[in-house]
């Protein structure tokens, strides 16, 4: 499982590593969080800018189809390690090399950027891991943290120790997906300002693809272990 967990990690990373890109070159878009997004429909209305609200209605539209493409993949629902995500996600991060190199970096750029996010996101979610949504792990590590204390509180309780060791895992795991979420933000903005848009892109999806291999490993071992426990 610690493979696995090593890929999440990689994944936040990558997508705080994406969002920042699109930040710096794209804005007012968002490719990972479509919760600033619809916020800025909601200013686009009320300004009458309807070519920035159809801008923004296709940017969400597209992070919906690229969810829908992981939930295509993995129709039989949770803890379904198909080396099909993988392959898809080579395939993807590929592309985006390629629509950056081809398509200039325009609007359907931007189009692509939230395809992928929504491809990352839809991924792991299945997973039951978030990658790209920071208010969520947030709310989830606060969630942890009150039951974690609330265990804590517990007497003549059997599984007291147990309840506590997975609740600090998981608020564990959670904060330390933040800080990876921070840290691809981090090295996308020191590269941007000492490389080439596009050549930091190349390398972004030369990392992307490298962790679609670590998923490879990380699914053998897992597919091993869960049809053991099937036996």
């Amino acid at each position: 499982m610690n493979i696995f967990v090593l890929f999440s990690f990689l994944v936040t990373f990558a997508c705080g590593w994406l969002n920042v890109e699109f930040m710096l070159q794209y804005a007012p878009f968002l490719v990972t969080h479509q919760t600033g997004n619809i916020t800025r429909i909601a200013l686009a209305v009320t300004k009458g800018d309807f070519l920035l609200l159809w801008s923004l209605i296709g940017v969400i539209v597209a992070f919906i189809i690229g969810s829908a493409l992981a939930g295509f993949i993995n129709p039989k629902g949770d803890m379904n390690f198909t080396n099909t995500f993988g392959i898809f996600y080579i395939i993807l991060s590929g592309a985006l090399f390629l629509f950056a190199l081809f398509a200039g970096g325009g609007y359907i750029f931007i189009l692509y950027g939230a395809f992928l996010s929504g491809y990352q996101n839809g991924f792991m979610t299945q997973f039951k891991i978030r990658v790209s949504h920071l208010s969520g792990i947030s709310s989830d590590a606060g969630i942890e943290l009150g039951r974690f204390f609330k265990v804590l509180k517990r007497r003549n309780d059997r599984n007291k120790k147990t309840s506590l060791k997975a609740l600090s895992w998981s608020f564990g795991f959670k904060m330390i997906s933040l800080g990876a979420f921070v840290g691809g933000a981090i090295v996308g903005t020191v590269l941007t300002g000492v490389m080439p848009f596009i050549i930091v892109l190349a390398i972004l999806s030369a990392f992307n693809v490298a962790i679609a291999f670590i998923y490879f490993k990380a699914a053998s071992i897992l597919r091993a272990e869960f049809g053991r426990r099937e036996r």
